[in-house]
């Protein structure tokens, strides 16, 4: 739910005639990793952990809540080997415990690593084996009703969006989902974030839920997946993810460095917010860029990831599910961005445990994260600088874990 997408560059024909002429005399390249996880056999992480326990716990539930709803045969990978859903919950138990009992960081490291199978990804970024980012849970001021002021609509689930998980028909498609409607008889893409905004594609339907008084807004809480609606009599209501039109999700700030409107380096969520203030005429051409559109429910709780759990700021993260085991324990480390009175204040080195609560149209590949960092300015101030590399690795616990003397069975 990140706007940080890497794309591959294309190359010129002669160009490419020349590395594939220059590629004759060297090495293969080393083959694609099989699996997003291997067992990891080298130096172990330490396993440090920044937040309470507390939070853990409450992740930890989040995640052994979905466990409990899903088919008890359900299987998970790691890397080439398959987990059932009463290991992964007594795996999550298990880590709870050992954070209940044992409040030396050392000691509870060794705990973990003679207890868990630790699997790294095989991903790859400069710095680490994944890029990690961060989103949010933004306030919006909105009216249940348009006026001249109030204008951009934020929209419930179409009546006419189909959505199609295609491995009912081919075994072959197991897992794969696409979005569409009908027309004449056949499915086709829905509309995309040109038509919809620009062109009134869903307008006058009786499908909009609130109204905001900026475009920029309504796009910041598609790309967040989330947020807060404060209506005009003062109440609030959580704007949950419900579903999206299916179109692919391109990023308008790689568009943007492309363009050189906005260095690489200084790249954020607040970069684009002043650059948009300045540059107001330039905000449709922008955004519709991003084809991608969401659609949102009216919710007393929130906010909600995609299995349905509640997320749980500074524990809760966003992985592609195809490729990652959902609802499982992750453990990362990365320099998260620090944010005083609703301003970045630096970085910091930071190892912490999380679970794999959401997925988000940029977080593809096994060398993605995305980390939720709760609600409130400083969350939005540090998540929106947040574009870091690290490292992450998931545990599960050992079919029969020896315990280490002194630990509490379970």
């Amino acid at each position: 739910m990140t706007m940080w997408k890497y794309i591959s560059i294309r190359l010129a024909a002669p160009a490419v005639m020349l590395t594939l002429a220059a590629c004759q005399s060297l090495p293969a390249p080393a083959p694609a990793p099989e699996y997003p996880l291997v067992l990891h056999t080298g130096p172990m992480p330490d396993f440090s952990d920044d937040m309470d326990s507390q939070s853990l716990a409450a992740a930890a539930a989040r995640s052994l809540e979905y466990l409990a709803k899903i088919n008890s045969a359900t299987e998970f990978s790691f890397g080439n080997k398959k987990a059932g859903v009463g290991l992964m919950a007594a795996s999550i138990r298990r880590l709870v415990e050992i954070f209940s009992y044992e409040p030396n960081p050392a000691r509870r490291a060794a705990i973990i690593r003679n207890e868990f199978e630790v699997y790294k990804g095989t991903g790859q970024t400069d710095g680490g084996n994944a890029l990690i980012t961060g989103y949010y849970q933004p306030l919006l001021i909105v009216q249940s009703r348009p006026d001249s002021i109030f204008r951009y609509p934020i929209y419930r689930v179409p009546d006419d969006l189909v959505r199609v998980d295609l491995g009912l028909f081919s075994s072959k498609y197991a897992g794969a989902r696409i979005a569409g409607m009908v027309q004449d008889g056949a499915l086709v893409p829905y509309h995309d974030r040109q038509a919809i905004d620009g062109k009134g594609a869903l307008a006058g339907k009786g499908w909009e839920i609130a109204w905001a008084e900026n475009m920029f807004d309504v796009f910041s809480l598609h790309i967040q997946g989330s947020g807060i609606l404060r209506f005009e009599d003062g109440t609030e209501k959580f704007a949950n993810y419900a579903a999206a039109n299916g179109r692919e999700y391109r990023s308008i700030g790689r568009l943007m460095i492309d363009e050189g409107e906005v260095p690489r380096d200084q790249m954020s969520m607040q970069a684009l917010r002043q650059w948009f203030a300045r540059n107001p005429e330039q905000m449709e051409r922008i955004l519709y860029h991003n084809s991608s559109y969401v659609f949102f429910r009216l919710m007393d709780d929130g906010p909600f990831g995609s299995l349905g759990a509640r997320l749980v700021g500074g524990r809760s993260a966003a992985f592609d599910h195809s490729l990652f085991p959902r609802a499982a324990i992750a453990w990362f480390s990365a320099d998260i961005p620090q944010a005083t009175d609703g301003k970045p204040a630096g970085a910091r080195r930071t190892g912490r445990f999380v679970f794999n609560h959401d997925q988000g149209g940029a977080i593809k590949g096994p060398g993605r994260m995305d980390l939720f960092f709760g609600a409130g300015e400083n969350a939005e101030a540090a998540a929106g600088v947040m574009k870091n590399p690290g490292d992450v690795y998931f545990l599960l616990l050992k079919d029969a874990p020896m315990r280490l003397a002194g630990s509490p069975s379970k």
